[in-house]
């Protein structure tokens, strides 16, 4: 679910396995899946599809805002 919309932002994301990170397992706890954005937590447990695209700069539509 997430692929396309990176996609279609022209980004990209990094997986991190918390089961080897201590620093995230600490941070993120049972919120997993967890999105993040820099340090910002976008959303957990679910895909929070609106408040990426709107993120991304996307319209509902799938257009880039202008």
């Amino acid at each position: 679910m997430l692929a396309p919309l990176l996609r279609e932002a022209g980004r990209t994301m990094r997986s991190v396995d918390i089961t080897a990170d201590t620093e995230a397992a600490h941070r993120f706890g049972l919120r997993v899946p967890v999105l993040v954005c820099g340090v910002r937590e976008l959303c957990w447990g679910r895909l929070d599809r609106a408040a990426l695209r709107a993120l991304f700069g996307l319209r509902p539509s799938g257009r880039r805002w202008r």
